[in-house]
């Protein structure tokens, strides 16, 4: 995948397709996401050079998602000076090929809220 952010910039998104989990790596950067049974949801841990992260949503049902499909997803992050962002994301299936994110994230006693979008398109 690579995704377009905001500003511009783009990033490759390389995910190993799993039945049970899917990890997802894009340079100093891992993510592993799937079912857990705990929190029943879906859920994806990741760590990277700017700390670590928890997202959780409710599991996607059937066997693809399809082309309208929204997913809202909860997150938090923990950066290594011990700042928490917490964040909240939708997903948007456009097609097979494509997908789009939009979010807000707001630092732990923070009153900004910022808003970013990031298109993603699949790598051939």
């Amino acid at each position: 995948w690579i995704f377009t952010f905001d500003d511009g910039t783009e990033s490759a998104v390389v995910c190993t397709n799993r039945t049970t989990y899917n990890l997802c790596q894009s340079g100093q950067t891992s993510e592993l996401w799937g079912y857990d049974p705990v929190q029943k949801a879906w859920a994806g841990y990741g760590f990277g050079d700017a700390g670590r992260w928890e997202w959780t949503s409710e599991r996607p049902t059937g066997k693809a998602i399809e082309s309208v499909t929204k997913l809202a997803f909860d997150g938090t992050t923990w950066l290594a000076n011990g700042t928490k962002i917490a964040m909240k994301q939708t997903m948007t299936c456009i097609d097979t090929d494509h997908f789009e994110i939009q979010g807000t994230r707001q630092t732990e006693g923070d009153e900004q809220l910022s808003e970013y979008r990031i298109q993603a398109r699949r790598l051939k």
